[in-house]
């Protein structure tokens, strides 16, 4: 190539004119006008083509590397989302357990194999050579997975085929339970059973030695459990003379499951020895014969308080102020006075055990509560003083023979006892005379747990209560029959009916509807007395349930044949449906509230016979309106607009009408 000169000392010097030559001639060949140039930019040319072509061919080859690692990567997208569904999707495999795992492996692995397959089968071979490398890994998992849960499932058959076999002999155990050599030989089965798991599952000898104690304590479970269905005294027992072979957390746990029932048939089998050997009262066809003797009362002070809890008590168990000799017997013993006999009174807690628990006291029922020092104190029931504390008619502990009124705080109440309505079938009961009170006290004490006690004392209650409530139901059937015939004047005669009916309405109830049948004959219908009728309105609307209870028959006499009914008819609703009842006993006592504020009603002291007249009237039109709108009406009665808007109209029209007087 041609060499341009520079102006250098290192180079050759150039002459500012052309030296002389002899050498010098004008011809110049083709280099010296630019051939080499040429060719050099010709070489150049086909050097740079070439490289052009190079290029080409390189950014092909990273176009197709690309687009086979793309095609790869969606063909691995395509086989791990079928992966993962088909291990962990809806019936995926490793939701399948037991018998289905194991064998739905080998379809499982062919069907992947076969999924792999079909993804690279449509790939160019750079992109299914991707594929192939970049799935291994997750077929290699994907067949790791697999296997260790068919494993896993192959252990949990062989365990469920032994815990089948296990179930079986524990099973079998159970129905052998009354054959001691049949339930040991079940039991060497389930022993056997757990060595033969054991030793294929390679179980160490503490893991062996442990599950034969559970599944023994299992057995012994379910055969007490079995026993208790029908007996579970029994099955405590039982569970008592294995206790040795059943864990102690079995046993904690089956004995807090067994608690109710155990103590519920010890209270039972309880109750009914201590009924069956309960002693008869002496002459207790005599006891109802009318008495006017009150020479038990032998004190020096608080007569007239002995005679008035006399008298309340007498009341309220027969319905006449003449004592009786049971009620005299009663009397004597809560008031403290020594027997005729010269025994020592009885406990106060002896009359835990007296009568019916009763939350509605009435003035003359008894009332036991707690004294000093764990001591019970027992009286009659006077009533409420305004900080609700109990006032009650007892016998002076200080001064025997002496009586006063004392005073208790309600939290120290241990009972309410009422006698209800006492007849000859009644007062043989044990829990209504003072021979039966004091055994049942006496057993009950004998029990020496004392959870076991108070269940026993209050399944006695219960028995007798229902007792008394059958008696009561069916003494009220009759006598309100022989009523309703005595009031058609078909000439009804008490003595007539069969003796089993006589038995149980007892003497007063045949001398209530002769002394009715005899009125009725020579009076014609029996007329209200207002007094009594207003009396009744305010028991009902103080608590209508305490009124369920009452003895209404005694008040035929005060009462029309309108008025009756009406009072049945609360009787009768607060039996059947108490939420009713409580709404029409809300209204009534809604009602005497606002006829106290219009001073209609005034002190007992001040109210005449007028006064009564005019409110039982008022009582009884609002209540004929209230029954009436009860009958379509369920929803709360006592908040009806309407019933309020009569009450008003009710209330106007009586403050016109004393206007007028």
């Amino acid at each position: 190539m041609p060499t341009v000169p520079l102006y250098q000392d290192t180079q050759q010097r150039v002459a500012l004119r052309p030296e002389y030559s002899e050498n010098f001639t004008t011809r110049a060949d083709a280099d010296a006008f630019g051939a080499g140039i040429g060719r050099g930019m010709q070489a150049l040319g086909k050097g740079m083509g070439t490289a052009a072509t190079n290029l080409n061919e390189a950014a092909a080859l990273r176009l197709k590397k690309l687009d086979d690692e793309t095609r790869a990567k969606e063909a691995m997208t395509e086989f791990s989302n079928w992966n993962r569904n088909a291990l962990h999707g809806p019936g995926g495999f490793l939701s399948l357990t037991g018998k289905a795992a194991i064998e739905a492996r080998p379809a499982f692995e062919k069907e992947a194999e076969k999924k792999h397959g079909e993804i690279s089968k449509g790939l160019p071979p750079g992109a299914r050579d991707i594929y192939q490398q970049a799935s291994q890994e997750t077929r290699r998992d994907t067949g790791g997975r697999v296997i260790n849960h068919a494993l896993d499932q192959q252990k949990t058959a062989v365990i469920d085929a032994f815990d089948g076999s296990i179930e079986s002999h524990i099973n079998d155990a159970v129905e052998d339970r009354l054959v001691p050599r049949k339930l040991e030989m079940r039991l060497g089965k389930v022993a056997e059973t757990v060595d033969r798991a054991g030793a294929l599952l390679n179980w160490d000898k503490e893991t062996i030695e442990r599950k034969k104690a559970e599944y023994q304590s299992d057995a012994f479970t379910r055969i007490v459990t079995r026993i208790a269905e029908t007996d579970p005294i029994a099955a405590e027992k039982y569970m008592q003379d294995h206790s040795e072979r059943i864990l102690e957390k079995d046993k904690t746990a089956l004995q807090e499951r067994m608690k109710p029932a155990v103590l519920n048939a010890k209270a039972t089998r309880n109750s009914v020895d201590i009924a069956s050997n309960a002693p008869l009262p002496p002459d207790s066809p005599a006891l109802l014969r009318p008495t006017t003797t009150v020479d038990y009362l032998r004190y020096t002070s608080g007569r007239h308080l002995a005679l008035e809890a006399l008298a309340n008590f007498s009341k309220n168990a027969t319905g006449k102020t003449v004592p009786t000799p049971w009620s005299v017997d009663i009397v004597k013993n809560v008031l403290g006075s020594p027997l005729t006999d010269g025994a020592q009174a009885t406990s106060a807690k002896t009359f835990l055990n007296f009568g019916v628990a009763t939350n509605s006291p009435r003035p003359g029922d008894i009332v036991v509560v707690s004294g000093e020092s764990g001591s019970t104190e027992v009286g009659f029931f006077q009533g409420h003083d305004r900080k609700g504390n109990i006032l009650m008619i007892a016998g002076r502990q200080d001064q025997p023979g002496q009586v006063s009124t004392k005073v208790k705080e309600a939290q120290k109440l241990l009972s309410f006892r009422s006698a209800r309505n006492v007849d000859a079938r009644r007062v043989e009961l044990p829990n209504y005379n003072m021979p039966g009170i004091t055994y049942l006290a006496q057993s009950l004490d004998a029990i020496g747990d004392a959870e076991e006690r108070a269940a026993t004392g209050k399944t006695i209650d219960t028995n007798y209560t229902t007792g008394q409530k059958n008696i009561d139901d069916k003494r009220d059937e009759i006598m309100q029959s022989g009523m309703t015939q005595i009031s058609a004047n078909n000439g009804f005669d008490p003595l007539k009916m069969s003796p089993e009916e006589q038995l149980i309405i007892g003497p007063l109830g045949v001398k209530l509807l002769q002394d009715h049948s005899e009125t009725v004959q020579k009076n014609g219908q029996p007329r209200t007395a207002s007094r009594r009728f207003y009396e009744l309105q305010r028991q009902f609307a103080n608590d209508p349930l305490e009124f369920a209870q009452s003895d209404l028959f005694n008040d035929r006499r005060n009462l029309s044949n309108e008025d009756w009914a009406i009072v049945t008819s609360w009787k009768e609703l607060a039996r059947t449906d108490p939420q009713k009842a409580r709404e029409h006993g809300r209204i009534l006592a809604i009602t005497f509230k606002r006829l106290e504020d219009g001073r209609f009603v005034k002190a007992p002291a001040q109210m005449t016979e007028q006064d009564y007249k005019g409110v039982t009237d008022f009582q009884r039109e609002l209540y004929g309106y209230v029954a009436e709108l009860g009958a379509v009406n369920k929803d709360n009665i006592s908040k009806n607009k309407d019933i309020k808007t009569f009450m008003d109209d009710l209330l106007r029209r009586m403050y016109l009408d004393n206007s007028r007087t």
